[in-house]
């Protein structure tokens, strides 16, 4: 499958023909085949010229040092068609900030508008600026679903810190708020950026007006992507913006924070004031901690004054079925219901003998457990 290699050459002297330009690329591609010999190339050469780069010669178009771009199209087996380099080429001699109309209407026609957009997000993601500024004057449209990860530019930006690229897009009018459809794992850019604990980048998009109680499918609120992703400093940031701390959309984030094993932003948010037995979703925080084994936040949960006996999912059944032993334990002397029954998992015993938890059958026994 074709694909697009591009690169700027460069050229000696002030004047060089065109014909020479496209022997100096040629002798690049063989440069480029000796170093990958099991690869096969059949190179098409496409030349474009910087407006104002060309002269007429009495033999042969003439062609300024330093205004030729080269970019050869490749036979290399079965990769995908990489245009992001075709419009890295196209715009490598331009100036920072100076991206002319010319050059994004070559992107437009060699690239094609419909897949403009999808060719943003990838720039987005690998933080091309130069390339975005292209795209974005030949009309990309920065909120299209098209790249080959179904989200916007906006949430690639956010994700992989490019903060001159979001201010970019900003400029270009792109949705703050705009999430994926089809896959929402990041949902809106704050959550990406939360999640990555990129600080400058929330700080941005809050600045922006983001909504820093939007949800997500994965993640919840950026509050719930930080805490499940266990950045303090991010945590703090959220809370400080106003971010509810118990609401998440599927796990409140002190269940998050609980789930990821994070004692520190634990303690962070029962500070805030979190409710230390509300749930979104299946089960309290101690629930998720005892199920998942993490002895030192059941502590802290439990020294927190935590409900032991929850009505659907008993942390007691979790533990027990799950095989930690010393959680197992601990609940007891917090005066753990041993003969309570779960959602699913019947009594702690009931869990205990299904999971061939010997030890933890003993122990539930001894403490009056009803067969």
């Amino acid at each position: 499958m074709n694909f697009l290699q591009g690169a700027a050459l460069e050229l000696v002297g002030d004047r060089i023909t065109l014909g020479r330009v496209k022997v100096l690329a040629a002798e690049r591609l063989n440069a480029t085949k000796q170093e990958d010999e099991e690869d096969t190339f059949s190179p098409q050469i496409q030349v474009f010229i910087h407006p104002g780069g060309i002269q007429e010669g009495p033999d042969e178009t003439i062609v300024s040092n330093a205004q030729a771009i080269v970019v050869t199209t490749v036979v290399k087996g079965p990769h995908d068609m990489d245009e992001a380099s075709c419009v890295e080429a196209m715009y490598a001699h331009e100036r920072e900030g100076d991206v002319d109309g010319a050059t994004a209407t070559r992107a437009a026609e060699h690239i094609g508008t419909e897949r403009l957009g999808g060719l943003l997000e990838e720039c987005a993601e690998r933080g091309r600026a130069g390339p975005v500024r292209v795209l974005l004057l030949a009309r990309a449209n920065p909120g299209r679903l098209e790249g080959p990860h179904l989200y916007p530019a906006f949430v690639a930006a956010a994700r992989y810190n490019r903060v001159e690229i979001a201010r970019a897009l900003l400029d270009a009018r792109a949705e703050v708020e705009r999430g994926p459809v089809r896959w929402e794992r990041w949902g809106a850019p704050l959550v990406a950026a939360s999640h990555a604990g990129h600080v400058e980048m929330v700080n941005l998009l809050l600045d922006e007006r983001a909504d820093v109680g939007r949800v997500s499918l994965n993640w919840g609120t950026p509050l719930g992507a930080a805490s499940h992703a266990g950045h303090v400093e991010m945590v703090n940031l959220l809370l400080g913006r106003r971010a509810d701390v118990d609401h998440s959309g599927r796990f409140t984030p002190l269940v998050m924070a609980s789930r990821a094993g994070h004692v520190d932003i634990v303690h962070v948010l029962l500070g805030a004031r979190a409710g230390v037995d509300r749930r979104e979703g299946a089960g309290t925080a101690l629930y998720h901690a005892s199920f998942l084994g993490r002895m030192e936040i059941v502590t802290v949960l439990l020294g927190a004054g935590a409900r032991v006996n929850e009505a659907r999912l008993t942390p007691l059944a979790g533990a027990s079925g799950a095989g930690h032993v010393d959680i197992v334990r601990a609940l007891l002397d917090g005066r753990a219901d041993v003969n309570s029954r779960a959602h699913f998992r019947g009594t702690a015993l009931t869990a205990a003998l299904e999971g061939e938890h010997a030890e933890i059958v003993d122990v539930l026994m001894a403490a009056g457990a009803e067969i």
